[in-house]
């Protein structure tokens, strides 16, 4: 819980790194002076992986439109980025960076907006500081001495992100050790070292969110991660730059889930008809598998039951695969281009309805049977397994977590009662009254 006892023992301890000035210093006709103001940087994300789907735009035209509106309430830096920082994301090579950024970044300088082009690629970077691109948002490591002395021919400004790895996108669990600062320090130092040795003039420093270290995939772990380095970065002063800070939406922790929501609910409403025709199955196949079982017996309700499986099959599982496999385009088409980047649920959610079906057969099957202790085992154990492997594993990779937990418990679904079928023995005396 953070409280003003906190913020006050903080800096009564490091009082001194506290008062400590910055540089000031301008980019053209864009003035910065840190001792009297604080300024505000507005994000343009050109990817459907986005994690803030609020900063997503799909085209050069509406990439303007935000920039010249971002600007307009108060942002001095417009920072624009084609290519996402989450681990699932598509990498884009440097023509397709170079080529959707160009378009924008030319016509926001155009209109004397100061332009800030996150990226690691070092003919990213020159191509988007020719088109009057100010800023360099460098989020990697490798070729450093290469783009710092582009930053400085091009007289231009560069954020340096702290990276653990060569860039955001190659990057393992995240270690700082007992004091995070001092590891900063030492990583900053170092590039400062190295930006200024290569003519840079203009610097920003950003300790990074950490949304893309396998370790921070957890909500809570990776706020408290946030607000850890939030309340110390202010001991880098020290180095003599500026912090750049981009502020943590939050939402899993303010309630405001709906966010957060939206893939499942996109990915439901895709393969949600499906349900539907189970349920219709439900009023038909069981009243005619007991037919069959009063007339043949155990082998004519399995052969009845074979001959239903596979029809289903081609009815629903052909058009349920075909849908996975061209999961994006559908998903862009259906609900938006931004839920295109979460086409990989699809393919989990195509798993467990195909499983379902499955389970669909068996369940007719003891039905029949009357052997519907083993359903009822078998629901208690999946209900267990799959809340447990939910806790775990959406806590580790999200949305796709959830998803995977569903499939496990759905495993089950079929695994118990296919037990029970393969080693039960024909009860004589049923009989179907």
């Amino acid at each position: 819980m953070l409280d003003l006892a906190t913020l006050a023992a903080l800096h009564a301890k490091y009082r001194d790194a506290a008062a400590l000035p910055v540089a000031d210093f301008a980019l053209g006709p864009h003035r910065f002076d840190f001792s009297a103001s604080t300024y505000l940087m507005g994000v343009i994300n050109l990817s459907a992986d986005s994690w803030y789907r609020e900063s997503v735009a799909l085209s050069a035209e509406a990439a303007i439109r935000r920039g010249r509106i971002l600007h307009e309430q108060g942002a001095a830096i417009v920072d624009v980025g084609a290519e996402s920082t989450l681990a699932h994301a598509a990498k884009l090579d440097e023509k397709a960076q170079t080529s959707a950024l160009l378009p924008v970044v030319r016509e926001l300088a155009t209109a004397g907006i100061c332009v800030s082009v996150e990226t690691y690629q070092p003919a990213v970077t020159t191509a988007c500081l020719k088109a009057g691109a100010r800023i360099l948002n460098l989020t990697g490591t490798a070729k450093c001495d290469e783009l710092f002395r582009e930053v400085a021919d091009f007289d231009a400004g560069v954020i340096i992100c702290f990276v653990q790895g060569d860039n955001v996108r190659e990057v393992g669990d995240l270690d700082l050790g007992a004091d995070p600062v001092a590891t900063l320090y030492e990583f900053f130092a170092r590039q400062i070292e190295a930006a200024t040795n290569a003519g840079v003039s203009r610097i920003w420093l950003d300790p990074g969110l950490g949304f893309y270290y396998r370790n921070l995939q957890d909500s809570g772990a990776r706020i408290r991660h946030q607000m850890h380095i939030f309340l110390n970065s202010f001991r880098l002063r020290a180095l003599g730059w500026p912090i750049c800070h981009a502020l943590p939406h939050a939402f899993e922790c303010f309630e405001d889930e709906v966010r957060s929501a939206e893939p499942f609910f996109a990915v439901m409403a895709l393969l949600g008809p499906v349900n539907v025709l189970y349920q219709l199955l439900d009023n038909v196949i069981p009243v005619r598998a007991a037919r069959e079982f009063a007339k043949s017996g155990r082998t004519g309700l399995l052969a009845y039951l074979r001959r239903t499986g596979l029809f289903l099959s081609l009815v629903v599982g052909v058009p349920v695969l075909l849908i996975s496999l061209a999961a994006r385009p559908i998903m862009a088409i259906a609900f938006g281009k931004a839920f295109a980047g979460f086409a990989h649920l699809v393919f989990w959610q195509a798993i467990y309805v195909l499983l379902a079906l499955v389970y669909k057969g068996l369940q007719y099957y003891h039905r029949t049977m009357g052997s519907v202790g083993v359903l009822a085992r078998s629901a208690l154990v999946v209900s267990v397994v799959s809340v447990a492997s939910c806790i775990i594993l959406a806590r580790q990779y999200g949305a796709t977590g959830g998803m995977i937990a569903l499939v496990v418990g759905q495993v089950l679904n079929v695994a118990i009662p296919l037990r029970a079928l393969v080693y039960s023995k024909p009860n004589p005396s049923m009989k179907i009254l």
